[in-house]
């Protein structure tokens, strides 16, 4: 089907039904082709939604990208041609404010309530003057692609995607990326990746100063620090009946979101056992804050401070009362509050 002018829906069958309590006017909602290959086999997308900053400030917070600034309508005609054919809107944002970029959890979609929510309510900031930017990763909602356990590898691509459709296509700097749960780990090698980058850069400039590439700040919102060998079927939320299952057919179903089956392989396991966070944290250059509840039963607050001793700038704050999803919309005020401090150096 071709989906290249058309947008994704507010509704996934087979998701929660989505709400925003303050429903944004300025989002634009498009599908992202992920491919330039021709082929009809080989096209993919991942359904974005976009919403621009509210404020009418034209400054972003005082640390960053004071050297960077961009009119605009800094875009080629070229480019805003490229950027039409995704969503005709896009070539009307404010390029001198930056994105913040947000990363779901497992087997969730981008209008789960506490992304989509917590998305609208940074766009209205004052205090971050930022466009947000969500998206479903490949598999979920209504990206294309099929569902996969322990998708590790793709998440981090599709949010490498993301990254630079901002930066190199839109012309936006980034100025915080967001992961919740399983999203973290998305973000978190994303960090030790850009740091490479940011370095390798800064060395092959003439100017240093022009050089230097400003780091995004990156929030980690309850996720695990994931480790080797740290899923086991069997001490986990797999019920007697699956693990006979997966031990006598090789696999089993989660369950179906709307038309896609949530199958879970033992090879889908063993990939999963064999990713290592600490093999790249020690990496990360960039700030990184962990935001916790201390009422989590699916991740135990306790591994918030498993970081430390990894990433060389790490803090983490702790909301009480909080569970895993931040009990629907009852912290967000207080989520965005940290993130505000975060992103303004005072925290």
């Amino acid at each position: 089907t071709d989906i290249s002018h058309s947008e994704p829906p507010n509704e996934c069958d087979g998701y929660p039904y989505s709400f925003i309590k303050e429903k944004p006017e300025n989002e634009i909602n498009f599908y992202l082709p992920t491919t330039t290959n021709r082929n009809e086999k080989d096209k993919h997308h991942l359904a974005c939604s976009l919403i621009t900053s509210s404020s009418s400030s034209s400054s972003s917070p005082k640390r960053f990208f004071s050297k960077r600034k961009k009119n605009k309508l800094d875009l080629t005609q070229e480019q805003q041609q490229k950027i039409k054919k995704i969503h005709v809107k896009l070539c009307e944002i404010d390029t001198t404010k930056s994105v913040i970029i947000l990363c779901h959890g497992f087997a969730s979609w981008r209008n789960q309530m506490l992304i989509s929510n917590l998305a609208a309510s940074l766009s209205l900031s004052k205090d971050m003057n930022c466009h947000t930017l969500r998206f479903d990763f490949t598999g979920n909602g209504h990206s294309s692609g099929q569902w996969k356990f322990g998708n590790y590898e793709n998440e981090y691509m599709d949010l490498c995607y993301i990254y630079n459709f901002v930066t190199c296509t839109l012309k936006c700097d980034v100025q915080c990326i967001i992961g919740h749960s399983q999203g973290s780990c998305a973000i978190m090698r994303h960090a030790a990746t850009i740091a490479m980058t940011s370095k390798e850069e800064e060395v092959g400039a003439e100017n240093k100063e022009e050089g230097k590439l400003d780091l995004p700040l990156y929030v980690n919102l309850s996720g695990r620090c994931v480790k080797c060998d740290d899923f086991n079927p069997q001490t986990h939320w797999l019920t007697k009946n699956k693990c006979a299952e997966l031990s006598t057919t090789g696999k089993f179903s989660m369950g179906k979101r709307g038309e896609r089956e949530m199958i879970i392989t033992t090879q889908d396991i063993e990939r999963k056992n064999k990713f290592n966070m600490l093999e790249y944290l020690p990496n990360i250059k960039a700030k990184v804050l962990t935001i916790h509840g201390d009422k989590d039963s699916a991740v135990p607050p306790s591994n918030a401070k498993s970081f430390d001793g990894f990433i060389s700038d790490h803090r983490y704050k702790f909301v009480s009362g909080a569970d895993h999803n931040y009990n629907g919309l009852l912290f967000i005020d207080n989520i965005v509050s940290i993130i505000s401090l975060f992103i303004n150096g005072n925290i």
